[in-house]
């Protein structure tokens, strides 16, 4: 079972997660305000 058909593969690389960690260091916003500007899921990006 995989995603639903139709719907946009939004699994990022190595490299665009260690784009958006930096990002995020660098910012000044709480983690819910940048997953939700850069739009990821809270829990996901957490893991990272």
């Amino acid at each position: 079972m995989g995603r639903p058909s139709g719907t946009k593969n939004n699994m990022k690389t190595p490299e665009e997660k260690e784009r958006l960690i930096k990002e995020f260091e660098a910012s000044r916003i709480g983690p819910k305000a940048f997953c939700k500007k850069n739009g990821i899921g809270v829990s996901p990006f957490r893991v990272w």
